[in-house]
């Protein structure tokens, strides 16, 4: 079984970021952006991982 990191190298994720340690979004789903969080369509909210901040540099709401 592959780990989440090592499947996102795969061009099939190509559209995908990493925002947690054990979570990766679609980057068109993403509508918002705070500190801590980031906000789906659908008003679902999933954590941002210290880690993995930077990954979301791009994104401006």
């Amino acid at each position: 079984m592959d780990s989440l990191g090592n499947l996102l190298h795969k061009s099939f994720f190509d559209s995908f970021i990493r925002i947690h340690r054990s979570y990766a979004v679609p980057k068109h789903l993403i509508r918002g952006k705070s500190c801590h969080e980031i906000e789906l369509i659908h008003d679902i909210k999933l954590p941002i991982g210290r880690t993995y901040k930077n990954n979301l540099s791009f994104f401006e709401p």
